[in-house]
């Protein structure tokens, strides 16, 4: 574990692995969906989720989350903590400014809300496919 990835590292990641996969515990049975939407901001790397989600409730109930992405060279990330919804709707306009086809899905017709979260008491790695283990910085 010599390798430590950096905050703009693990972006660069992300982007390049384009889909997220979010995995919570109900009832005490595992769901995932896949997300996508992502940005740095504030020194926080952070996650966009709908209202409109079943998992949002159930990230509410248990704040315990697991991200992970794949990337085509074999290399995958793993997040782990637990996620704090942010209050200022600052960081959910800027992602609906960067990606503008959002307003029709999150807007007042609709009444579904995009929700910005961070995960805090977390640990990241990167995992090679000779499975490498490379600790990475958040």
């Amino acid at each position: 574990m010599d390798k430590i990835y950096n905050i703009y590292q693990i972006n660069s990641f992300l982007f390049d692995a384009k889909v997220i996969h979010l995995s919570v515990v109900e009832n005490n049975k595992a769901k995932s969906c896949p997300i996508e939407m992502h940005m740095y901001y504030d020194h926080k790397l952070m996650f966009a989720i709908g209202t409109d989600n079943p998992l949002y409730q159930s990230m509410k109930t248990n704040p315990h989350i697991c991200l992970t992405a794949y990337r085509n060279d074999r290399k995958w990330f793993r997040y782990t903590g637990k996620a704090v919804f942010e209050d200022d709707p600052r960081y959910s306009q800027m992602m609906i400014r960067r990606c503008p086809t959002l307003t029709r899905y999150y807007n007042n017709t609709t009444g579904y809300q995009l929700m910005m979260f961070h995960l805090e008491d977390s640990s990241s790695y990167i995992i090679d496919e000779f499975n490498n283990t490379f600790r990475t910085t958040i």
